[in-house]
């Protein structure tokens, strides 16, 4: 799937009801919506500092019964010919809804998550007390780009659960770094940069049809930030890995 449009729309009209059906209907359409100020931005910024700035021992991020919030590296994979593998060079920190979190930071965006798991058609009271042996589960994933090698190669998501994927820009362009960022393919395949149409706080609406990928991020003129690179937080319905043959992204 190639991107058709990208537009904004309001905080109001996101939690609006009546925009439940068309917001799906056009993000299944191929349309990015970016979604202005659904969290404040110093709040994020210095919660997700937090917990980038912490020692953790990094972990296994199968999604197993029992597994805690965790701390893992993202290194590149060796190229394989019989499958479509892509590359990504990031670090990650998963939070899990039966797992308490001390960062505060699952309290403040699962509200938001809720709205997009109702768009997804999905009840959030039921969503939430699925763990890793119901197959189905949430997953908040905060990744960190450093500067000049945090990527990921393009690639499309796993579609056969949600129609909308989302996550909420913690890092801004032009205040964290000057180049690079998230992109989706457009007609003739050509990249769309979308980093620098959304702010710290916003909330952004794709398929996970649609061809995309993260480019490294580079400083070219910022004097001072509080951030090496880029952060981003993944809010997603998946698979455990209790599922024989689940779907997985795969590299374009």
């Amino acid at each position: 799937m190639l991107l058709k449009k990208f537009y904004k729309i309001s905080r109001k009209e996101f939690y609006d009801k009546k925009n439940i059906k068309f917001i799906r209907k056009s993000i299944s359409n191929g349309n990015i919506i970016c979604v202005k100020n659904v969290v404040n931005s110093l709040v994020i910024r210095k919660i997700c500092l937090k917990i980038l700035t912490k020692k953790m021992k990094p972990s296994d991020p199968k999604v197993l019964q029992g597994i805690k919030n965790i701390f893992y590296v993202s290194k590149p994979k060796r190229k394989l010919n019989t499958i479509k593998i892509y590359q990504a060079v990031d670090k990650s920190w998963y939070f899990f809804p039966w797992n308490k979190d001390n960062s505060k930071l699952t309290k403040l965006v699962q509200p938001i998550f809720n709205n997009v798991i109702r768009i997804n058609g999905y009840d959030p009271k039921e969503i939430q007390k699925k763990k890793p042996l119901d197959i189905i589960v949430q997953r908040f994933h905060l990744i960190f780009y450093p500067y000049n090698s945090g990527k990921i190669t393009i690639h499309k998501d796993p579609c056969n659960i949600i129609d909308v994927q989302c996550g909420i820009y913690v890092t801004s362009y032009g205040i964290d770094y000057d180049l690079g960022g998230f992109y989706v393919l457009k007609k003739n395949r050509d990249k769309f940069l979308l980093d620098s149409k959304i702010k710290s706080g916003d909330l952004v609406l794709f398929s996970p049809k649609l061809a995309h990928g993260v480019d490294p991020v580079k400083n070219k003129k910022i004097k001072k930030t509080n951030f090496p690179g880029r952060v981003f937080l993944n809010m997603n319905l998946i698979e455990s890995h209790h599922k024989q043959d689940r779907e997985t992204a795969i590299g374009l």
